[in-house]
C-alpha cells in the first residue's frame, strides 16, 4: 500500500472515530462540537495535498445511513447542504439515506448527518421547556404540527450553514476546493453509469413562528468548520 492510500485510511479511519464519539451517549456536546472540527480539519488536509490523479484513483463509493424509521425524519432536509458544503450526492429512500463521493468526503458527510441529528433532537428538546413553546401551544397550535415545525427549521438552516463550507474565502484561497469541479464530474458519471436520478422532496406546510424559532436555534448549533469564525459552542447554547 502507497504513503498516499495509508494516509487516506488513516483519515478515513479516524473520521469514523469522531462519528462514533458524537453517537456516544456519554460524549458532551462540546466534545461532539469539537469532534466535528477535528473532522473537517483532518478533511480539509487531505484536500488540499490532493492532485486530481489522487482525485481520480480514489474514485467513488457508496455508503448507507439507516435512519431506523420508516417515515422521512426531518433531519433530511439537511442533506441539499451537507451535499453542497462537503461535495457529495445523497438521497432518501425507505429509511436509508444514500451518499456518493469520495471516500473522505463521504465519511465528512456522514459525520454532519449523525450532527444534524443530535442537533435537531437537542434544539426540540430544549425549545419544549421555553416559554415561547408553551406561547405557541396557548394558542391553539399542535404539538405536533410545532415540532415538525421547529425542526424542519434547524435541519433547513443546518443545511444552509454547512452549504456555506464551500464558499469559505479561506477554503478557496487555500486550494481546498480546486478539485470539486474533477468531483462532481465523477459523481455524476457514476450516477449515469448505475442508471441513479435522484427526485426532489415536495414541499410541506409549516407553522411559520415555530419554524423561524428552529432556524434561530440552528444558528446556535457548534458546526466547528469556522463558519463566520465562530467557534464551537455545543449542539445548542443555553436558552
Amino acid at each position: 500500500m502507497s504513503n498516499r492510500e495509508t494516509s487516506l485510511q488513516d483519515i478515513l479511519k479516524k473520521i469514523r472515530a469522531l462519528r462514533a464519539r458524537a453517537e456516544d451517549a456519554a460524549s458532551s456536546e462540546n466534545e461532539a462540537a469539537m469532534a466535528a472540527k477535528k473532522a473537517d480539519e483532518l478533511l480539509q488536509r487531505h484536500n488540499i495535498s490532493l492532485s486530481e490523479l489522487d482525485v481520480r484513483a480514489d474514485g467513488v463509493v457508496r455508503k448507507h445511513w439507516d435512519s431506523g424509521q420508516l417515515t422521512c425524519p426531518v433531519e433530511t432536509w439537511t442533506l441539499p447542504g451537507i451535499n453542497k458544503g462537503c461535495n457529495v450526492e445523497s438521497w432518501y429512500a425507505g429509511g436509508i439515506v444514500t451518499i456518493v463521493g469520495s471516500p473522505a468526503d463521504v465519511e465528512t458527510a456522514l459525520y454532519y448527518v449523525d450532527l444534524a441529528r443530535a442537533a435537531v433532537r437537542n434544539c426540540w428538546a430544549a425549545f419544549q421547556k421555553t416559554a415561547e413553546f408553551d406561547y405557541q401551544r396557548i394558542r391553539g397550535a399542535s404539538a405536533r404540527k410545532i415540532g415538525f415545525s421547529f425542526r424542519k427549521g434547524v435541519a433547513l438552516r443546518l443545511g444552509q450553514r454547512i452549504s456555506e463550507f464551500a464558499e469559505d474565502p479561506v477554503r478557496t484561497s487555500s486550494g481546498a476546493n480546486a478539485l470539486v469541479p474533477v468531483k462532481n464530474a465523477m459523481i455524476k458519471a457514476w450516477m449515469e453509469d448505475q442508471k441513479i436520478r435522484v427526485s426532489k422532496a415536495g414541499v410541506s406546510p409549516v407553522d411559520t413562528s415555530a419554524f423561524q424559532a428552529g432556524q434561530r436555534a440552528a444558528d446556535r448549533v457548534g458546526l466547528g468548520r469556522g463558519i463566520a469564525q465562530s467557534r464551537p459552542v455545543g449542539l445548542i447554547a443555553a436558552q
